[in-house]
Formats: C-alpha cells, structure tokens, sequence
C-alpha cells in the first residue's frame, strides 16, 4: 500500500510559536471526545502539542515508547497501549515514515505561510534600508513568490548592484553574506543618522541594527523534554503544570538544560536502584542546582514523627510492603513510614493521616496515585484520603 506524502513541508519549523491554535467547536464535535475515555482525550492534547515543535513541524516519529513520553505516560506502555487507538485517531504514517494528522497540519501550514511571509517582510526592510544609504545603488524588493521561487533568501550585501530581477531573480541575494536583518523602525533610525562621516558605509548600517533578541523556550515542550528524559509521567494536568514550575525555575536560574539538567538526570537514574521510580523533577531538584552551584531554595520545615499508629488490619502490613518496593526504600522511609504516616482501613476507604500539613501536601502530590493503586492491588479499594 502505497503512504501519501508529508502533510506538512519538510523544513517546516515552528520553533518559538508558543500558541498553537485549536478549533474549540470543531474540537468538541470530533469523534475523538465523543468516544474516547478522558485519559485518552488529554493524551491526543498532549500529542497535538508535542507535534507543534517537532520538525516537519506537525508530525510524530512512529514509535511506541516516544508517543508515551509525549502523551504523559513516560515508560508506562502497558497503560498507554490500551488508550492508544483514541489517542492516535486520525494520525496517519506517511512517506516520509512520520505520523501526521490532517487537522494538526492544516493549522502548521498556515502558521508556517505567516512565519515565511514575515522573513519575506524582513528580507524587503533590509533592501529599503540598504537603498535609504546607497540611493546609486538600489537594490530591487522581490515579490513574495519570487522570494520563495529564489530559495527563501535572509540576507544582502551591501553596496552591490545587482541584475535585473526578471533575468536572474533572487539566487545571487541568497549566496550574499554577511546576513543583514531591520525592520522598518531600523530603516528610519537609519535615515535620521544620514550624513554621519568617518564610518563605511557597511559597518554604519550593521551598527544601527538591534542586538539580536534570544526567542523565549516553550516551556511546554522543554517540560516534556525533560520529564521523559526523567521518565516521569505527567498525565495529569495538575501534575504537569507542577513539573513546568520546576522547570521555570530551573530556567530562571540560569540552569543550562544540555550542560547541566540532563547530564545530572541520567547520572542520578544510573545510580538507582532497579525497584526505585521516579515520580516528579523535584526528586533531582538538589543535584541539579548543586551542579550548578545554585542554592536551593529552602523548604518548610516539616514536623516530627506523629505517635499515632496503624489501625489493627491485616492487609496494611502487605499495603506498605507494597508501597516501599514501588518508591524505594529511602523515598518510603521519608515520606511514608510510620511515624511519618498512619494509616487506617475503614470498611471500603484508606486513611492516610500524616505527621504535618506539609507532609499530608507532599503526599497528595506526588504519591497518592501509587498509594491508591496499592490499595486496590491489594484490598480492592481505590478510595483513598490524605490528612
């Protein structure tokens, strides 16, 4: 069977286009909400999204365990495999080997024409501005399907004069460096300079230009970079809105991701233990800004071990045997242990009391999924209470 071509162009790079844009009623209408269990609706969000920032922009590589990671399953396969087939409804594997889905590429081909008629309106600026210095020697704007047709060129050279546009058309443009970008607030500070001496004319115009401007992250993206790197899962949105707030401030630190946070993650996951999982970023938030010799910020002061006790059941024992093998033995003895939790089965419900509010909070965020799914494991009973 013969795959279609890529449905969206294969330099297609939407990198710094924080807003993706969604069709909210058509959205609503689609099959997939109609249908799909709610896990699977987030996951198919999450996977537009991961799409967004990939190149071709709008596309997803064809493997299992990258399609997890993106869908905030990290290494759960087992889990998203059974979501997948909602999840995924309406990709499609093309010739090119990448999946794509024809809404997801309708909106990156329109936002990929806007980001090309923008370069094609710097590229015009620069030529005005060129000619506001250099009125002997004008150079030709180009309209934008000749631009395109030319090879998309971004830069002059200045003081040349160039060949007729209809004989030769943009190519000598293209292979003209160094690379001289304005926009029209450039052209007119440029033109109030007019007349200055003792500079060429070149190095003038390369001076009256702004420093160029670094594009912010999209936190989004760099979030689900790191979080699968990290092998967390982030299903939830709660869960990943927590995890972008570590990444932020990690950021905002100054913390270098390829220099400092992905090195210290796969270091500290070498040294784990095979039983130990990791449940959020901030597990490695203190050998990260170590590394980076950043202090870090300091954390509420939690309460001592609590005198009450486990409520005289059976089924707890196994529950917290359960509990230490799953989250390790040094993040159970910190969070989980007795002193710092007691727990009580009452009829169909678990309560988890803890030592302090703080430690009840930590609790709730970051393990009352494997606590609940423990407890159901264990004693058929998903409802769980954190106090």
């Amino acid at each position: 069977m013969t795959r279609p071509p890529p449905m969206t162009p294969p330099d297609s790079d939407l990198t710094g286009f924080d807003f993706m844009p969604l069709d909210v009623v058509r959205f609503a209408r689609s099959d997939l909400v109609a249908f799909a269990p709610p896990e699977a609706v987030l996951a198919a969000l999450l996977l537009w999204g991961a799409s967004w920032h990939q190149r071709p922009a709008g596309s997803l590589t064809n493997d299992d365990r990258t399609l997890a990671q993106f869908a905030g399953y990290g290494r759960a396969l087992k889990a998203w495999r059974k979501i997948k087939s909602h999840a995924m409804r309406g990709w499609v594997e093309c010739s090119d080997g990448r999946l794509y889905h024809p809404v997801v590429a309708e909106k990156v081909n329109k936002a990929w024409l806007e980001r090309l008629k923008q370069r094609h309106r710097t590229f015009c600026s620069a030529i005005r501005m060129n000619n506001s210095r250099n009125p002997e020697k004008t150079l030709e704007s180009p309209s934008f399907e000749n631009w395109l047709a030319s090879g998309r060129p971004d830069s002059i050279k200045d003081g040349r004069k160039p060949p007729k546009q209809e004989e030769l058309g943009l190519e000598s443009y293209a292979q003209q460096e160094p690379p001289l970008r304005a926009t029209e607030a450039d052209v007119a500070r440029l033109n109030r300079g007019k007349g200055r001496e003792g500079k060429g004319e070149g190095e003038s115009i390369r001076e009256s230009l702004p420093a160029p401007k670094t594009e912010p992250r999209d936190l989004l993206a760099l979030t689900q970079r790191i979080t699968a790197a990290a092998s967390v899962s982030v299903i939830q949105p709660s869960r990943l809105a927590r995890e972008m707030d570590i990444v932020k401030r990690w950021t905002a630190d100054g913390i270098g991701v390829d220099e400092v946070i992905l090195p210290v993650i796969a270091k500290r996951l070498s040294d784990m233990a095979d039983s130990e999982t990791v449940n959020s970023l901030a597990y490695f938030d203190s050998a990260v800004r170590k590394a980076h010799n950043v202090k870090r910020p300091a954390k509420p002061q939690t309460a001592p071990d609590m005198k009450a006790t486990d409520s005289d059941d059976a089924r707890l024992p196994q529950i917290r045997n359960v509990l230490r093998k799953t989250v390790g033995q040094r993040t159970y003895d910190g969070w989980l242990r007795p002193g710092r939790t007691a727990m009580s089965l009452n009829g169909s419900s678990l309560k988890v009391e803890a030592a302090s509010p703080f430690v009840a909070d930590w609790i709730r965020q970051h393990f009352l999924d494997q606590i609940r799914e423990t407890t159901e494991a264990v004693a058929g009973i998903d409802d769980v209470t954190v106090a």
